[in-house]
């Protein structure tokens, strides 16, 4: 059965927003990367704006059943390796809902999107990550 999920891409205007779930992509991730908190409670991300601004980046959001629930964020040349046209460089989903398919139908959006070579990368010990 198919789910209500749909993959909008993040305008500069929902900046706040993007760089809220990153923050909580982030939380998350800190369980493998060792990232501490910075002085003010959150995490620190660098550069995540960049995805706001470059056109060879292609920051999306993920939405199911009108509510915004994750980010997926893929790159093109020259933020991917030789070969490779485009890379899954990162996917959140709050943990309410993960495990129901979501994340697999949302790529499956972003996949039909582009044309070319696809990579994704994930951590070596992130044991959930890797499995998907």
């Amino acid at each position: 059965m198919k789910m209500n999920v749909q993959i909008t891409s993040i305008l500069p205007e929902q900046k706040e927003l993007f760089l809220n779930l990153y923050n909580l992509y982030l939380y998350d991730l800190s369980e493998f990367s060792g990232e501490d908190l910075r002085k003010e409670g959150t995490y620190d991300p660098t550069n995540t704006y960049l995805y706001l601004e470059r056109d060879e980046l292609h920051p999306f959001l993920i939405q199911y059943e009108g509510k915004v629930i994750g980010f997926v964020l893929v790159c093109s040349p020259p933020y991917v390796p030789e070969g490779v046209d485009y890379t899954v460089q990162e996917l959140f989903l709050v943990k309410k809902y993960r495990g129901q398919g979501l994340a697999a139908q949302a790529i499956d959006l972003v996949f039909a999107q582009f044309e070319g070579t696809f990579k994704v990368e994930q951590l070596a010990n992130n044991a959930a990550a890797v499995s998907f």
